[in-house]
């Protein structure tokens, strides 16, 4: 690891360590994805064919008449329908908004404590109100667009001819699509900091995240692989954790069970249950801002202009010369 991605990681761990109120952000940061994410759904979406010409067939067939169905079969009124229909946008449009206003708020929050300046929470929160249209858009935006290319690519694949040619074209398909995800995800992230952290109108900042993401490609898959990385260990050291957690829980409540003490054994499900939500809820957080706020201050290494892929600085040993550095 070079000593970029090394200080980087570590000054956005200790950033989101000693200002534990920016594991609020991350709370509502999960909802934006992160690239290997994007990559999962795509692949999963591509396998299992999900996107498929049958499938939509089906989905429109009986999939909406179920899940409405299933939904609201307990309702018996107009009013109570259109009551729960408003709680429900109403819900999805308050995470929206905090998750939205979360980007704006943990770029300041990093950028401010990087600077050795205090931070308050409700002043990083202003600010992420204050950014937060322009931020909406890129990531709306991002989102149309891939979404659609995810679509329109499930549906070729899934009406090209079968066979060699069929398979051929179906692997070159989900490329297209994971490269579109990948490059539409860095692109919003670095416009969204731009917006934030250097104040550029929308336009010029979608522009010139193009411009820094065209520029230092490979160094942002790296870095993205590298928190790939990061998170794939929490999550396994997190399971293990709770199976050990849980193995004296379970061992009790078949006891108490067997003994003819089956509310006991139920309360000691429910607050293993418990716990295991609030140690994923939690740490899901803290990774979550972790992430964010190690790509703030990566962001900020790249828009200087230093050169910090480690793929390039081993072509340079093997070449035997040094690469020019790569311009802004």
């Amino acid at each position: 690891m070079t000593p970029v991605y090394s200080t980087v990681l570590r000054q956005a761990w200790q950033t989101v360590w000693r200002n534990k109120a920016l594991w609020f952000y991350g709370l509502f940061l999960v909802w934006i994805g992160q690239e290997a994410e994007l990559i999962i759904r795509n692949y999963s979406n591509h396998a299992d064919g999900t996107l498929s010409l049958d499938s939509w067939r089906e989905l429109f067939r009986s999939g909406f008449g179920g899940a409405f169905s299933d939904l609201f079969g307990g309702i018996q009124t107009t009013g109570g329908l259109i009551i729960t229909l408003l709680i429900l946008f109403a819900m999805v449009v308050l995470v929206v908004w905090l998750a939205v206003v979360s980007v704006g708020g943990i770029v300041h929050a990093t950028n401010e404590i990087a600077k050795r300046k205090p931070v308050k929470f409700d002043v990083s929160f202003a600010v992420g109100q204050h950014y937060f249209w322009r931020n909406f858009v890129i990531y709306a935006a991002a989102k149309v667009v891939d979404y659609f290319f995810l679509i329109l690519t499930g549906l070729l694949a899934s009406i090209i001819v079968t066979g060699y040619f069929g398979m051929t074209v179906g692997v070159i398909l989900l490329v297209l699509s994971l490269g579109v995800t990948l490059i539409l995800a860095f692109i919003a992230k670095y416009a969204a900091i731009y917006v934030v952290a250097r104040d550029k109108p929308l336009g010029v900042a979608v522009h010139d995240a193009f411009k820094l993401f065209s520029n230092n490609w490979l160094a942002s898959i790296e870095m993205a692989i590298i928190l790939f990385l990061i998170s794939f260990v929490v999550a396994a050291a997190l399971l293990i954790s709770l199976i050990f957690i849980a193995v004296p829980f379970l061992l009790l409540a078949i006891i108490l069970n067997t003994a003819e003490y089956s509310g006991f054994a139920s309360v000691f499900i429910y607050s293993l249950l418990a716990i295991g939500i609030m140690a994923v809820v939690v740490i899901g957080s803290i990774l979550t801002a972790f992430q964010f706020s190690a790509w703030t201050l990566f962001f900020n290494e790249l828009d200087s202009g230093k050169k910090v892929s480690k793929i390039v600085g081993w072509a340079e040993r093997l070449s035997g010369r040094q690469v020019s550095p790569q311009k802004k």
